[in-house]
């Protein structure tokens, strides 16, 4: 038998009380004189040794009621097996955006899951404890350890899909926390209920976690798998403004999945000036599909906040639409700063990323449609990286000052900055020009810069660890697909410090020193690649995957800040414009009309706004509330990685949580099927409460019916009496005759 609420225990003082009550009650002993009183004394003792019964019978009920409520208090369990724990199970239910995914005639997988969460919960012996995860962008409690999840049906029952995309690897970090409170003996079963998308799982992060965990005992893995097959899915993947001699034109890119191609229809809205309009349009699956749709010349981009939408509807709704305001939409700018080299040298750091964009554009990526400017640092200008809206530093040896000044002002406002560390780049430099102490969070640097390493016997250090979900690499290192996981470097630099949740790690040299880091810096982000823009050090830009990674880094680093439009899930600050209020905070207002919870920070000449965790797609409206300054608008949207739809494959997935055992089963006898043992616990609570109600009706009768006939200064004559009470004349002539014979 175990104890679910020990702590009642002490309860059991409350025993003092029927001690102190019949040990130190006053006793009222009325005599009365008599002619003789030898068979008065003799009938006194017989009653004495009567009521002395009585009091002992009255103690021992009241002290068990006493005793067995505080046992059921303590919620006692009982197992015919003799085990002293019941199961601790960990629920993680996935409410990323696939699991709303809608096919006709069936339920959709997120309402799969939560009815056999439920059921999960429902099924619980008693003794049991759950915990309930939800896993999204990011994993929340919605109940911790308890042995009354049946409390938290109602919420459960009212939980929804959300639009954020799926990253089951975020419930890594509060599981572990889950099971370091585990109880003693324990045994703890952790169920996954997710489509299990392939892209839904950080591998790097996942493998660090399994080998944490592989050692715990008595722990079993299951993953209940609600996904459907055939995905047909179409979605919108970018939009961009163009100018050409032909006139400005709305470039959009739509991508699908089936098992044939898709028949849809764009309806364009929202633009300014200009009347609604339908493309039809034929998605091959696999392939991006890009339309052209011209705009007249009088097309006024202030105010076009335009949404895309594809039409029928298919599995994923959510990513049918694509909003942009074409006020931000132009090409992006680039700046490439590179040394000072000659033209017949034999490295040039510039060259492999100076080629690989002038491919892009030829090729019409929209990524790389912006004008490059290439300068060196001696031609640099401040009015360059002001114009600039990515700027890359290839090898650079080093900035003044005012440039370092005006680059890191520039990367706060929104501007994106890719910087390879290379041969030639002059570390302590870099820390004085890019690195804070005592501002951190608007440093260029995660860390401070130490000096260089090399692989081992001069050899090769591969790069591992890679964050392939992260949409720079997502599909990148997949052997099938690029070559990027070979990477190699011969020398790489050290960072001294600890990073913060502001630095994503994309992944590690074979020692864990980072090779590749995403930074949030203010509104603006930068990407720090570990090795250099040629091939002195790293064989990066000789990989086939170069040309495709300065596409995917580009594209990450135009959205955000510069463009104003971020994805559901991911943090949003912005910089305000000098024109808005210094002294009041703006109001931001959603799709829905509502205003949502911001923050406000001043940092030297810079005004940041962060918005608190926006759930809702669509444009959102800035206000000034002293009305100093026009309305500024921005973008939040679903993301797309989610939207293939493509299921892990079996061998894959279990090579991930290798070496560990997770079980992958589908949710038709998930409710009733035994997790770990078959065992059988019932609560003793209920019956020890039904006893305790027992023991209170019986002192109730002892009291009440015992009592006047056991104690003979209570008991009233029989003889006079017809009924249950004499008559009122009769009592009142008794007491007449009595004062008449006094």
């Amino acid at each position: 038998m175990t104890l679910l609420a020990p702590l009642a225990l002490l309860g059991l003082g409350l025993l003092a009380i029927p001690i102190f009550v019949h040990l130190f009650q006053p006793r009222h002993v009325r005599q009365t004189p008599f002619s003789s009183l030898r068979w008065l004394h003799l009938t006194q003792q017989r009653m004495a040794r009567r009521i002395q019964l009585h009091q002992v019978l009255l103690f021992l009920l009241r002290a068990a009621f006493l005793s067995l409520l505080v046992f059921a208090l303590a919620r006692p369990i009982w197992s015919p097996s003799g085990q002293s724990a019941g199961l601790d199970r960990i629920v993680v239910l996935d409410v990323s955006r696939s699991m709303g995914r809608l096919v006709e005639g069936r339920p959709t997988p997120f309402d799969v899951a939560r009815k056999t969460a439920g059921e999960l919960v429902r099924h619980s012996l008693p003794g049991d404890r759950t915990a309930i995860l939800l896993a999204g962008t990011s994993t929340t409690v919605l109940a911790p350890w308890t042995t009354e999840a049946a409390l938290y049906l109602p919420a459960l029952d009212t939980l929804t899909a959300t639009l954020e995309e799926t990253q089951l690897d975020s419930a890594c970090e509060p599981i572990r926390s889950l099971l370091a409170q585990r109880r003693t003996g324990a045994a703890v079963e952790v169920v996954f209920l997710t489509d299990n998308p392939a892209a839904g799982w950080n591998t790097t992060q996942l493998s660090s976690f399994v080998q944490d965990v592989a050692d715990e005992e008595r722990v079993s893995w299951r993953l209940i798998d609600v996904s459907v097959p055939a995905p047909r899915n179409a979605w919108v993947t970018a939009a961009r403004l163009r100018q050409s001699s032909a006139g400005p034109a709305l470039h959009v890119e739509v991508e699908g999945v089936s098992d044939g191609p898709l028949n849809r229809t764009l309806r364009i809205t929202g633009i300014k000036g200009v009347e609604p309009q339908d493309l039809a349009v034929t998605i091959q699956p696999g392939r991006k599909t890009r339309l052209e749709f011209p705009l007249p010349s009088t097309f006024e981009p202030a105010g076009s906040l335009a949404m895309l939408k594809l039409e029928p509807a298919d599995d994923l709704p959510d990513d049918d639409v694509f909003y942009v305001n074409l006020k931000d939409n132009g090409g992006a700018p680039l700046l490439l700063i590179t040394p000072i080299t000659p033209l017949n040298a034999a490295h040039q750091p510039g060259l492999a990323l100076e080629t690989a964009i002038l491919a892009l554009a030829e090729a019409g990526s929209l990524a790389a449609d912006g004008a490059l400017q290439i300068r060196t640092p001696a031609s640099l200008t401040t009015a360059d990286i002001t114009a600039a809206a990515i700027i890359l530093l290839a090898d650079v040896p080093g900035l003044p000052e005012s440039l370092s000044v005006a680059l890191t002002e520039r990367v706060s406002s929104g501007a994106g900055l890719i910087l390879f560390l290379g041969p030639t780049m002059e570390y302590e430099t870099y820390n004085r020009g890019f690195r804070q102490p005592l501002n951190a969070a608007g440093s260029v640097l995660p860390a401070e810069l130490g000096g260089t390493v090399t692989a081992d016997s001069g050899g090769l250090s591969h790069w591992t660890r890679w964050n392939d979900r992260h949409p720079v690499l997502s599909g990148l290192v997949d052997p099938e697909i690029g070559d990027l996981a070979g990477t190699s470097s011969q020398t790489w630099y050290r960072f001294s410090g600890d990073f913060t949740s502001a630095d994503e790690i994309l992944a590690t040299m074979s020692d864990g020193t980072p090779a590749m880091i995403d930074r949030r810096v203010g509104a603006g982000r930068v990407l720090i690649v570990n090795a250099s823009a040629d091939d002195r050090w790293c064989d990066l830009p000789r990989r086939k995957s170069f040309v495709p990674l300065v596409d995917r880094m580009l594209t990450h680093l135009q959205t955000g800040g510069y463009r104003r439009s971020w994805t559901i899930g991911e943090p949003v600050t912005l910089t305000l414009p000098q024109t808005f209020s210094a002294d009041n905070s703006p109001r931001v207002i959603a799709p829905s009309g509502q205003a949502v919870a911001t923050r406000r920070q001043v940092l030297g000449t810079q005004t940041w706004l962060t918005i608190i965790d926006p759930r809702e797609a669509g444009f959102y409206r800035i206000e000034d509330p002293d009305g100093s300054s026009s309305d500024l608008s921005l973008v939040v949207q679903p993301g797309r990685g989610d939207s293939r739809l493509e299921a892990a494959d079996l061998d894959q997935f279990r090579a991930w949580w290798s070496p560990l055992d997770i079980k992958r089963e589908q949710p038709q006898a998930t409710a009733t099927t035994p997790a770990v043992s078959t065992d059988r616990r019932v609560a003793l609570e209920p019956w020890l409460m039904a006893l305790a109600g027992v023991c209170l009706l019986a002192e109730m009768f002892l009291v009440h019916w015992l009592c006047p006939r056991m104690n003979p200064a209570i008991s009233v004559s029989h003889h006079r009496r017809r009924g249950f009470v004499a008559p009122l004349k009769e009592r009142e002539a008794e007491r007449e005759g009595a004062g008449v014979s006094s």
